[in-house]
């Protein structure tokens, strides 16, 4: 068991840089709009961008992610990333960002599908769901670390020594990778390996199919609202840039206690159970949050706190469930292609949030409560989804809680 948590503790840490790689530029936003004099729809196709390209190298690597030791591949993708992160605080342009922001995606793409292959390789099911809250806890870490520290960094001296730090981090992180994590060559048979197999699996699996989509909805449901909910606080609500760091700080607490706990309520009472309970609850902070007008500082940090509880809560239960749709051999091609679904869906959802919302000449932001009511529906939309996949694990005699 000591084994085992180690290795958790490492993909989380693993998690931990890429995530706030990816979060980021979103408290940065403010400062990169004002620095680079870019406007909303600029600003969310830097968000977008990123999830873009790890959606297209999430694809790539289904075809070959099962040929190769898991081992190898996390740590060629971890490379890429900081690589990518390094050239985003090198940038000095729009354009340039754009393209860092591209290359630091194609390593995060891999990562996030190839740890949650590692955790469905190596922890049973009837313990994932509490493995899964833990990697959640690196969003919170990132939330009360990395995104404060990184902030502050940005404010005192320039928003490129934000990801400087996560370059550094990363580089004490890549030898923990070789030394700690295990060679993962289980999947790997004697047999040619069809590089197509993973989509021939799909196609004549609807459980597949639906887990796709269920992960689609869960991540259109939050990424039409978080992208902009830094900018929104400081446009709308009266936050001043340096507030931001208590977004991110307190949230982090807040989803730092509830996601192990949402975890290992999944494993005890059934992470379908879950799933659907934090999914429409989470309507009620979401039609707070993009309809919020200026009030008191402390009054906004309930609010945001609860919305990262209940938007973060969703991800321990969907992913347990998600990781036992394919056997062993098709994991990592499977969770890569989840992984490409998660990020194509969130770029999309920023990109369409960043189409919908726009400046006022007082500087506000306005029609944001209209991306709050497509998050909303497609909530429901999830729900929805995630009883058709439940009668079909029942139907085809797969269903475990």
């Amino acid at each position: 068991m000591k084994k085992e948590r180690n290795i958790i503790i490492l993909l989380a840490s693993i998690n931990f840089t890429h995530i706030i790689d990816f979060v980021i530029i979103m408290p940065l936003g403010p400062q990169l709009m004002r620095k680079m004099l870019i406007s909303p729809q600029q600003f969310g196709l830097i968000v977008s961008v990123y999830t873009i390209s790890a959606a297209i190298s999430g694809f790539l690597c289904s075809f070959f992610a099962d040929k190769f030791d898991r081992k190898k591949i996390i740590l060629l993708a971890y490379f890429v990333f900081l690589i990518g992160t390094l050239l985003c605080g090198l940038a000095r342009t729009y354009e340039v960002l754009l393209v860092a922001r591209i290359v630091a995606g194609l390593g995060g793409g891999i990562l996030t599908s190839q740890v949650n292959a590692v955790i469905g390789d190596l922890i049973p099911y009837e313990r994932r769901g509490k493995a899964m809250g833990m990697l959640g806890m690196a969003f919170s870490l990132a939330s009360i670390i990395g995104v404060p520290l990184g902030l502050f960094l940005g404010n005192h001296w320039s928003w490129e020594f934000a990801f400087y730090f996560i370059v550094v981090i990363g580089i004490i992180i890549f030898p923990l990778i070789w030394l700690i994590l295990p060679n993962i060559d289980t999947h790997l048979t004697d047999e040619k390996y069809n590089p197509f197999a993973i989509l021939d699996s799909v196609l004549k699996d609807k459980s597949q199919q639906l887990g796709l989509c269920l992960m689609a909805s869960v991540m259109m449901g939050s990424f039409m609202i978080i992208p902009f909910v830094s900018p929104y606080m400081v446009a709308n609500v009266g936050f001043k840039e340096t507030d931001l760091t208590y977004i991110y700080l307190v949230g982090g607490l807040a989803t730092l206690f509830s996601s192990p706990y949402v975890g290992k309520m999944s494993d005890k009472i059934g992470k379908f159970k879950v799933l659907r309970f934090v999914i429409l609850i989470s309507i009620f902070p979401i039609l707070v949050i993009t309809n919020l007008a200026e009030v008191h500082l402390y009054t906004a940090l309930i609010i945001s706190s609860i919305f990262f509880i209940f938007i973060s809560a969703r991800h321990a239960p969907a992913n347990a469930i998600i990781s036992n749709l394919t056997p062993s051999h098709l994991r990592g091609s499977y969770m890569s292609l989840i992984s490409s679904t998660q990020n194509l869906t969130a770029g999309v959802a920023s990109l369409l949030t960043g189409f919908i919302v726009v400046k006022n000449t007082n500087g506000q932001l306005l029609y944001y409560n209209y991306a709050g009511f497509i998050a909303i529906f497609f909530a429901f939309v999830c729900v929805y989804v995630a009883y058709l996949l439940k009668q079909e694990l029942i139907k085809s005699n797969h269903f475990s809680e």
